[in-house]
């Protein structure tokens, strides 16, 4: 991997970006050294492909000062000082792409010269384009400065009557603070489940007054309902995910692609529970992949170069695998393969390869594909590991499944970079697994009745199809 800073930013930008990047470097507003617009001609023509290594730095000095001795530090000067252009480009981006646009700071600055029919004309204009993309927290953070520079040019303008801003100011304050409050109040409970740290949280000592206010914006609605989905009893939860699935419905038209994702995210994991679970898996599955085809289809899960993480196309894969997709997942691999993030891409289809034709009873392709997997991820490493176990099972290859078993519940006890909630479905899934192969089929039903009494265990699916087999 490149070391270098300013080459590991620009790997990351779009061709867009590339692109408006460099008629930045070039505009004279922002740029005057000609050394630069040099610098990042040098740069464009290797991008994306920049080298695994180091620079060349002495072929870069040549270039860009031809004729005169090596300096590595004049140099590294020049290389940090497109590095700062560089991040100012993309303060500049943020600020352009953000809903709203800029409109609102020229509004301050109208109202700072007191040029009344500009900022009137500005200030309608603006209040009619956020009609439009209310659904958006950058827009509920910005009609706090919109009202507050209203309140403002108010109090410049000296006229002592009731002015309505100040009261917008206040509840667009309270509408900013709450949507961002249940977002990040909202992950920590879900973080906490599956983690071993403790968040402190006071959320729950604002929630009357919240509940009661008169009237919530639709996203601190939605947000609210998530937030209790994830810290209400187990027997409200499901009126709560019904609640999600309803406003998500009525309200996902124009909303952010972050916001969607936050969204997608947090009612795909409390699926991702009852699975594990095994309340209900195929509906939970089914409901799952259907909001993640639709995150799909809204672009949400792909990043600025057009590329999927491969946790989000190993979770939607094995949806698939849960529901006996196994067609829609041949489909699923040709369509979305070559979009997977390409330093994680052989991995995460040999894994998924792996997972599939195990449910097609492929055995030796199972092994071949595994043999192949590089463990680069964490998750990949225990479902490889349950994947194998498996395999050994169905081929009934006694000694070596009694082995493995060991070896993860080791494992599974000895490296610390799981948490307790990770680690504990697959412990249970080797003892279950290790009374099946110790007992025989004799024993399947009264294994089966302690995996029903189970909370959570991996590969639950599976072991009820065995253990019925019996």
């Amino acid at each position: 991997m490149n070391r270098n800073k300013l080459i590991q930013l620009l790997a990351a930008f779009s061709e867009t970006e590339m692109a408006r990047f460099w008629d930045f470097v070039r505009s004279p507003y922002f740029n005057q050294q000609e050394i630069l617009i040099r610098l990042t001609e040098f740069l464009r023509n290797s991008y994306p492909d920049f080298p695994a290594g180091d620079l060349d730095r002495k072929v870069l000095f040549a270039f860009l000062f031809p004729g005169e001795a090596y300096s590595y530090a004049r140099l590294s000067q020049v290389q940090h000082q497109l590095l700062s252009l560089a991040e100012q480009f993309l303060a500049q981006q943020y600020l352009e792409n953000e809903p709203g646009g800029l409109g609102v700071f020229t509004l301050w600055e109208y109202a700072k010269r007191r040029l009344e029919k500009h900022y009137s004309f500005l200030y309608n204009k603006i209040i009619g384009q956020w009609k439009k993309q209310d659904q958006h927290p950058s827009i509920y953070h910005k009609r706090i400065l919109l009202n507050e520079t209203g309140n403002y040019f108010y109090a410049l303008r000296g006229v002592h009557r009731y002015d309505v801003h100040l009261q917008l100011v206040a509840e667009a304050l309270d509408d900013y603070y709450f949507l961002q409050r249940l977002r990040f109040s909202a992950e920590m409970a879900n973080r906490q489940r599956i983690s071993q740290g403790v968040y402190i949280d006071l959320l729950p000592k604002l929630l009357p007054g919240l509940i009661e206010r008169p009237k919530n914006p639709p996203l601190v609605e939605l947000f609210l309902a998530i937030y209790l989905l994830f810290t209400s009893e187990q027997e409200e939860q499901e009126a709560q995910f019904n609640k999600v699935l309803e406003l998500l419905r009525a309200h996902s038209g124009g909303m952010d692609k972050e916001l969607m994702r936050d969204i997608y995210s947090a009612t795909i994991n409390y699926c991702a529970r009852k699975i594990r679970a095994g309340n209900n898996h195929y509906h939970y599955s089914g409901i799952a992949l259907e909001l993640y085809i639709q995150g799909l289809d809204m672009g949400v899960y792909f990043n600025n170069r057009g590329f999927l993480a491969h946790q989000t196309f190993s979770n939607i894969f094995r949806l698939g695998i849960i529901l006996y997709r196994y067609d829609w997942c041949q489909q699923f691999i040709a369509n979305y393969g070559e979009r997977i993030t390409p330093e994680n891409r052989s991995d995460t289809l040999n894994y998924n390869l792996a997972l599939l034709h195990f449910q097609l009873a492929n055995y030796d392709k199972v092994l071949v594909y595994l043999r192949d997997l590089q463990y680069f991820d964490l998750a990949y490493q225990l479902g490889a590991r349950s994947i194998l176990l498996k395999t050994y099972f169905e081929l009934k290859e006694t000694e070596p499944c009694l082995a493995l078993i060991a070896a993860f519940t080791m494992y599974l006890r000895r490296d610390k970079k799981f948490a307790t909630n990770q680690k504990r479905p697959y412990e249970r899934f080797c003892q279950t697994l290790y009374k099946m192969v110790i007992g025989g089929p004799a024993k399947y039903e009264k294994i089966r009745q302690q995996v029903a009494k189970m909370r959570e265990i991996s590969e639950r699916p599976w072991l009820n199809q065995v253990l019925a087999s019996g």
